[in-house]
């Protein structure tokens, strides 16, 4: 609630901001996570119980401590920067380990040892990633190899000890960077605007949020399980419909989730269980889940809301970002769509039950106008707004628009269609008091008005006689100057669609709202419609809330991270040596970085792991001369499907947990079910017509029409059908016809296109 009325009234001081939001965020970690899972289970002697609540409860007040300091002093801070007290020095040693906990409880252990490990690079220098290179070939060798294998590494390393030269290479005074002292740590990490409350927790209050609790209150609202059903009318009548269902909702949900792992448990429990019910196995039913969902966070127009830090970072408009990923997120959905058919054929699956199908149009009718505020969050965004102001006018347009129609409901079914008519002119004065020439008025006398309806809006929802009475219209009248971008509405400069457009959209509006009005036969009292209303709200609100911890405690820690690493120039080293290795070939360059940007975003919430890449590595891929947009396109894509790939898949684990399939081989299907996802990155850098980044019209549609048709070669490749059973040697042929069709010579091109064609032809001819 604190984050959505700053949003849209007005954000605090920076500091008090950002510190106030970790401070509600651990008040939630720490009572909804405890220390353990036994400090709920009644069999233990109360002692453990109160000692585990005693030690969550301290931590509590300890973060409320930490932030609350922030807030009260930031100015003095500021002052004595440098010259820290003890006091300062204090709260800044404890405010890190706070932050680190939470990490630790909601945002999973791998970012948890990742910070942890940063932090002690930041404290003693390059001796800690000596350390830690040795000890990841020590655990590497014993769990692949042989435990005795890792014991005798582990004798040979220490007797390496022994050779003057050794020692004196592992000599911290040597090293490039030495660490720093402990006063100098704790101050940058927690006072400054460098560290936990930098640009990227700033990032996060400031829109982030608000589209983490848009998705909420979609899924509360029901707006989530109409796009659901709208997905299975779409494609449950085709092969493998189920599944396709799956790519469809998964990458609508997906856009605004801003969490793989969200959007795997929020559709998967109801795609996954069809899909198996269909024929499909087990794990290739979690894959497409998995894979789906994770497409979602590249899926235009709102990407999992990274789009937004990528225009912040880089300093692209969003529009153009948009434009931007167009493609590629069309590439990887082709992908997808493609494998999801041959597998369905391979094993001869037809459509769903059409008992089970359902009708689009019941669909549109019942909930049509829950989709209203995903486009005014579009259009808001397109004319210029702000993402988080956007966001803020489309989680409010969402509630306007649920309490709107559940009212003009009960109206009907008490006064009749005149009352609804009635109301529909009430509605048009507000309209008219937004966008037309007369306006509440401004100071002291138009605030009273507002405060008069704000008022009568409050009573609505409290008053028992009153709650049948929309509540949103006097809170919409009170908040008239909130409106639409007029541009978006009004094109002056075209006589015939300034006219027609307005009219257009708005006719759609109402014939949206009226549908379910006008249809809906059940009568429920003005009481239980306004309650269903209040607790759809509050659950929104809830889901939103409780989505948003692991972010917030994900993006405090990489805050950390990255100002830690700036600190270090770990970012600049990085880059350097990818520049050297790029002299020799750009190609081996970017596996390096493709890597490192797999491993790196193991574990990590998408925002998070971009964030974390974007110092890292994005640096070095601009010093081998891509473009800033394909540098960013390319880690971000890979930081996302790091998300299915083994042995760390969260996603793959999250849609095994459903399927009941073994996850390292949910984790495999994947890969090969979105095989275009780890190309594309390399063919948006070496082709940049894809990012729509140069080249004419012609140019870029036909890289588009070559590319796609070796996307459809890899996959029929990858999966090992097409129009009947593959061996190895027609999916490496396949494979080989799909490079040619990557590369840039057109001949190249050519030939692939014309072995493809001839494969398909023999394929169809020895079908038996």
């Amino acid at each position: 609630a604190f984050e959505f009325y700053t949003v849209g009234f007005g954000l605090l001081a920076p500091m008090a901001q950002r510190a106030t939001m970790v401070a509600f965020s651990a008040v939630l970690v720490f009572l909804l996570y405890p220390t353990a899972q036994w400090t709920t289970q009644e069999e233990l002697s109360s002692p453990k119980r109160l000692l585990a609540g005693a030690w969550d409860f301290a931590l509590l007040g300890i973060a409320l401590w930490s932030c609350i300091y922030l807030i009260l002093f930031e100015a003095d801070l500021a002052d004595r920067s440098g010259a820290e007290t003890e006091l300062d020095l204090l709260t800044a040693f404890i405010g890190p380990i706070v932050i680190l906990d939470m990490v630790r409880r909601v945002a999973g252990l791998p970012l948890f040892y990742v910070c942890l490990s940063v932090v002690a690079y930041a404290y003693w220098g390059d001796i800690v990633m000596v350390t830690l290179f040795a000890a990841g070939a020590l655990e590497a060798v014993r769990r692949w190899v042989a435990p005795k294998a890792a014991l005798a590494l582990l004798i040979a390393m220490a007797a390496s000890l022994l050779i003057p030269d050794v020692r004196t290479w592992l000599d911290p005074g040597t090293f490039f960077y030495k660490g720093t002292n402990h006063d100098r740590l704790a101050s940058f990490l927690w006072l400054t605007a460098d560290g936990t409350f930098g640009t990227i927790t700033a990032i996060m209050t400031e829109f982030i949020f608000v589209f983490i609790l848009l998705s909420g209150v979609l899924e509360a609202t029901g707006a989530g399980q109409i796009l659901m059903n709208l997905a299975f009318a779409l494609t449950g009548k085709y092969r493998g419909g189920p599944a396709q269902a799956a790519v469809v909702a998964s990458s609508m949900f997906g856009m605004v989730s801003g969490s793989t792992m969200a959007n795997v448990v929020s559709t998967g429990t109801f795609t996954i269980p069809l899909m198996i019910r269909t024929g499909f196995s087990r794990v290739i039913a979690g894959a497409v889940e998995a894979v789906a969902s994770c497409g979602g966070q590249i899926m235009p127009p709102i990407m999992g809301a990274s789009v937004f830090i990528m225009s912040d970072i880089i300093g692209v408009p969003y529009i153009k970002l948009m434009l931007y990923g167009l493609v590629p997120a069309l590439m990887y959905f082709f992908c997808l769509s493609s494998s999801i058919y041959f597998e369905a054929s391979r094993t001869n699956l037809g459509a769903m039950d059409p008992a089970e199908i359902p009708v689009a149009y019941d669909q549109i009718k019942q909930g049509g106008y829950l989709l209203i505020p995903v486009f005014l969050l579009l259009s808001s965004i397109i004319a210029g707004e702000t993402p988080g102001r956007a966001g803020f006018k489309a989680v409010l347009s969402l509630l306007v628009m649920v309490d709107l129609v559940r009212s003009l409901k009960w109206m009907r079914h008490t006064w009749g269609p005149a009352s609804v008519g009635a109301m529909g002119a009430a509605i048009a004065v507000a309209l008219f008091l937004a966008y037309g020439p007369v306006k509440l008025p401004d100071g002291d006398t138009g605030n009273y008005i507002r405060y008069a309806l704000f008022g009568l809006g409050l009573a609505c929802a409290i008053v028992p006689g009153l709650r049948g009475f929309p509540i949103v219209l006097p809170l919409a009248l009170a908040t008239a100057i909130w409106k639409f971008p007029p541009e978006l509405l009004w094109m002056g400069q075209v006589p015939f669609v300034g006219l027609a457009l307005p009219i257009i959209l708005m006719a759609l509006v109402v014939y949206l709202i009226a549908l379910p009005i006008f249809t809906d036969t059940v009568i429920v009292s003005a009481q239980d419609s306004a309650r269903e209303f209040g607790k759809s709200v509050l659950q929104g609100f809830e889901k939103g809330a409780k989505n948003s911890l692991s972010l917030v405690a994900a993006t405090s820690s990489i805050g950390m991270v990255v100002g830690l690493l700036v600190l270090a120039a770990l970012g600049v080293r990085i880059s350097i040596f990818v520049t050297e290795v790029a002299t020799v070939s750009l190609f081996l360059a970017l596996v390096m970085v493709m890597m490192a940007s797999l491993v790196m975003g193991m574990g990590l919430p998408t925002i998070a792991a971009y964030l974390l890449l974007v110092l890292v590595v994005a640096p070095a891929l601009q010093d081998l001369g891509t473009s800033l947009v394909a540098a960013h396109m390319f880690i971000f894509y890979f930081g996302v499907i790091s998300s299915i790939t083994p042995p760390v898949a969260l996603a793959a684990y999250g849609a095994s947990g459903i399927s009941g399939a073994d996850p390292m081989r949910t984790g495999f299907a994947s890969c090969r079910l979105a095989i275009t996802a780890f190309i594309a990155p390399f063919l948006f850098v070496y082709h940049p017509e894809l990012l729509l980044l140069e080249g004419t019209g012609i140019d870029i549609a036909y890289r588009i029409a070559v590319s796609f048709a070796g996307i459809y070669f890899i996959s029929m490749a990858a999966m090992g059908y097409g129009f009947k059973e593959l061996d190895m040697r027609s999916r490496g042929f396949l494979t080989i016809v799909a490079l040619l069709l990557f590369m840039a010579p057109m001949w190249m091109n050519a030939v692939g296109l014309a072995l493809g064609i001839v494969h398909i032809l023999w394929q169809r001819k020895t079908i038996k």
